[in-house]
């Protein structure tokens, strides 16, 4: 790096207002959710990571099953929004779509592999306010597959007298002032679709009475839990299941069939079969 890189790299981050209350956020005490398949171990921290502020809102959850998730392959998928100043963002060029489609209409991204889902996909009608799968896998919507180099290992579980855990781990930056984060994190049997709980949490960045940006972590929540609150509360959970099915639904009809998938892929080595959320018209 030359002096005159030095120089613009400084002043560059003198102009990035100090973030205010991140100390509240490192060196956390876990927090366990439980319910009737087991439990859920949050661990949330902040760590130097991208963005505005150069720091990442980690979050790593671990769901540890009981009996009663008997014989089920159990992984996470994600669904998250964003907003700045309560604006959701929730058309294409929010999430960064070029504009850029195949010859049948499909979205592509920079490389021209097919983008299964993007937020102009996700109409007002449909969720909202903007959810989508946190899908960042080609080939699949479970978040463990497509997080394999910094998740140590996919759900499995063959329940007898143990079992493996689920693990998910993300590490979103931590955006401008005015940015609000929200993710519910869902486990699910990866065959049936049968769910065992979904963790809601997220962040944003508010201000101080001094007009200084300060960042702002929600307590993880279980969502079936938020659905039995009265009044206010209890509708806005019910509003969030609402657009988190509806972006299931909207990630299972972008995504390619299997046999366009294997089409595409046909001259690569080891071709990957897309997988789609198997979702379950009820829950018992």
């Amino acid at each position: 790096m030359t002096a005159q890189s030095e120089q613009d790299a400084v002043a560059t981050q003198s102009q990035i207002p100090q973030l205010q209350g991140v100390e509240n956020l490192q060196d956390l005490p876990q927090d366990t959710l439980k319910n009737k398949y087991g439990k859920f171990q949050i661990q949330r921290d902040v760590m130097v990571g991208a963005g505005d502020f150069g720091k990442a809102y980690s979050t790593e959850i671990e769901m540890t099953p009981n009996i009663r998730a008997r014989g089920s392959k159990i992984d996470f998928v994600q669904t998250v929004r964003s907003s700045i100043n309560d604006n959701w963002k929730t058309t294409a060029v929010d999430h960064g779509w070029t504009g850029e489609t195949d010859e049948s209409g499909k979205p592509i991204d920079s490389e021209g592999k097919p983008k299964f889902l993007h937020r102009s996909e996700l109409t007002e009608q449909q969720t909202g306010t903007g959810w989508r799968v946190d899908q960042s896998g080609y080939s699949t919507p479970f978040h463990s597959e497509a997080h394999l180099e910094i998740t140590p290992k996919v759900g499995k579980h063959h329940l007898l007298k143990k079992s493996d855990s689920a693990q998910l781990v993300d590490r979103p930056t931590i955006a401008e002032q005015g940015y609000k984060f929200d993710a519910m994190s869902t486990a699910m049997d990866k065959k049936t679709g049968k769910e065992f709980g979904t963790v809601e949490w997220g962040f944003n960045v508010g201000q101080n009475e001094q007009g200084e940006p300060t960042l702002e972590g929600r307590t993880p929540t279980l969502l079936e839990d938020n659905l039995k609150l009265d009044g206010e509360p209890g509708r806005e959970a019910r509003e969030r299941d609402r657009g988190r099915k509806a972006a299931y639904e909207q990630c299972n009809q972008a995504a390619p069939g299997k046999e366009r998938a294997n089409r595409e892929e046909a001259n690569t080595r080891s071709p990957k079969q897309v997988t789609r959320i198997p979702i379950r018209r009820t829950n018992t």
